[in-house]
């Protein structure tokens, strides 16, 4: 459980160094160096401290786990951002990986939660929406939406996807780091991203993808935080956390708390304090996590 929040703190902090590089680059731009960077970084570090832990029994899994998180569910994100609104883009993808998490792992692999750990579950997904929630932002009906259900299936679909792979490597008794299970996901991500530049790139019609603008000193600072704390650290603690917990749901849950962790910063960059509301969700969502972590103690 504490490998789960750590993942989820340094989330949060590179979400704040992901949304500053995003409003330079864009959002594709942003995404497709974050994700490369991130995977060379994986891929030295498994060549040099994990050798011999890619497998062709479990490799294929983790790739498509990447292509569909890394890959196809953010870059879906990012374009709804602009037609939905970040908080509810987020939410609406938070809370549906956590559903299809728990279907999937259900269907699948044959994982079910407790009721108890249901009620949590849905304890701290109340209280994030609770603390999310804003009436300037309300919710609307368009391809936005559409975008950030895509997004969050392909979230929960990937997390079962890992556990599956995990599975086979404990079957077949392999061992594979969580530094090594994170580079074979970005790896599978980095196809993705690559091609929505090329996209872009063809859209953009000779345009550079760097704007003039945002060439400034902060530029490689944010690019190198936004791909080392989230894709390489945060994701190699996941994974381990996926194969403790041995449930997509509960991750996703614990996941969902990063918005929350992003109000205390929001109160000095955009100089906007937390609501009342905002404060209460807070408390239900730790409640539920708390609640999370006693019962898989017992």
């Amino acid at each position: 459980m504490s490998l789960a929040l750590s993942a989820a703190v340094l989330f949060a902090v590179s979400a704040v160094c992901g949304q500053s590089l995003s409003r330079q680059l864009g959002g594709v731009t942003a995404n497709a160096l974050r994700i490369t960077i991130a995977c060379s970084l994986l891929g030295i570090f498994t060549w040099g401290f994990s050798p011999g832990q890619i497998h062709p029994s479990t490799f294929p899994w983790f790739m498509i786990s990447g292509v569909l998180g890394f890959g196809l569910g953010d870059v879906a994100l990012f374009l709804a951002y602009p037609l939905l609104g970040a908080r509810t883009a987020v939410l609406v993808n938070l809370c549906l990986a956590t559903l299809v998490g728990a279907v999937c792992d259900w269907v699948f692999l044959g994982t079910r939660l407790a009721p108890a750990e249901i009620a949590a579950a849905a304890l701290t997904l109340s209280g994030v929406v609770l603390a999310m929630h804003r009436k300037d932002e309300p919710f609307q009906w368009n391809a936005g939406l559409l975008l950030s259900i895509f997004s969050g299936t392909c979230g929960g679909v990937s997390l079962m996807l890992s556990r599956l792979a995990q599975g086979i490597a404990q079957e077949q008794h392999l061992e594979i780091s969580g530094s090594a299970q994170a580079f074979q996901r970005t790896f599978g991500g980095l196809f993705i991203g690559w091609i929505a530049i090329g996209v872009l790139r063809l859209s953009s019609q000779g345009k550079p993808l760097i704007p003039e603008s945002a060439r400034t000193r902060q530029l490689p600072f944010l690019i190198l935080a936004s791909s080392i704390i989230g894709p390489v650290i945060g994701i190699s603690i996941m994974q381990v956390a996926l194969q403790q917990l041995g449930s997509s749901a509960i991750v996703s849950a614990i996941s969902s708390t990063i918005p929350l962790m992003l109000l205390p910063i929001s109160r000095y960059i955009d100089h906007q304090a937390p609501s009342r509301q905002a404060i209460l969700g807070s408390f239900l969502a730790v409640g539920g996590v708390a609640a999370l972590a006693v019962l898989r103690l017992k």
